[in-house]
């Protein structure tokens, strides 16, 4: 996976953004 940081990237987007929407809705 170190040789793709972009799909790291997008892993760790996908995760965060929705939980940062979340807690910005509760």
């Amino acid at each position: 996976m170190a040789e793709r940081p972009t799909v790291v990237v997008t892993k760790y987007e996908n995760d965060v953004k929705p939980k940062q929407a979340v807690a910005s809705l509760s």
